[in-house]
């Protein structure tokens, strides 16, 4: 049986990390510092310190990321396997010591690698767009614009107050559609592989006020 001192996960980086995300409002689903201890011995890794703390403090669920996997109970060790069959369908690889910590939907993984300490860059890997790419210097920086995208989208609007873009994805033939009237977009992406190209988009259009946020 491992020692107490063993088990602890919490050290002074990782509090202050926890005081900045709850200051962000990143929502408590608290996980316990057990769970994140089996964690890295499982996957035989040692977590960033921010990593920690955003799990401390919503690592069973955290609402703005519910529509992707992520969560502790979502398999991190299938995680890393479904960020690497994503790189390779691009004909790429991961890098040495990336951890997949989010899928979306099974076409997208986001991933930072261990070695780059406390609060390491975001990379991002989309089915059609190629090899992967940074995203965010920090992963607190990505954390915190996530949880006040997910603000923003439940403030209300004045009617046709809406900026938006559409961007196709040949390769996975998907449409993206993103409102840019915040100060960080919202995006909704639809695939459809069976529709032409023209009738898709079409579509896609027609539903702009269905997709996005009202």
């Amino acid at each position: 049986m491992p020692r107490q001192n063993d088990l602890t996960v919490i050290d002074t980086t990782t509090k202050s990390f926890l005081s900045l995300f709850r200051d962000g409002g990143v929502a408590r689903n608290p996980c316990e510092e057990l769970v994140i201890h089996d964690l890295q011995k499982q996957l035989g890794v040692e977590l960033p310190a921010g990593y920690k703390a955003f799990l401390l403090l919503a690592g069973p669920g955290c609402e703005p990321l519910d529509d992707s996997k992520y969560a502790v109970q979502d398999d991190p060790a299938e995680l890393q396997h479904a960020g690497r069959r994503i790189a390779a369908d691009e004909k790429a690889n991961l890098p040495a010591g990336a951890f997949v910590f989010l899928v979306h939907q099974g076409y997208a993984c986001q991933f930072f690698v261990l070695r780059d300490m406390d609060d390491p860059a975001v990379f991002q890997c989309v089915e059609g767009l190629g090899p992967p790419r940074p995203v965010s210097m920090r992963f607190s920086d990505w954390l915190l614009e996530r949880v006040a995208r997910s603000q923003a989208t439940r403030e209300p609007r004045c009617p046709g107050d809406i900026t938006w873009s559409l961007r196709w994805t040949p390769r996975s033939r998907s449409v993206c559609i993103s409102d840019l009237t915040g100060a960080a977009p919202v995006s909704s992406c639809v695939r459809c592989p069976d529709l032409p190209v023209r009738l898709f988009i079409t579509t896609i259009v027609l539903l702009i006020p269905v997709l996005l946020p009202s």
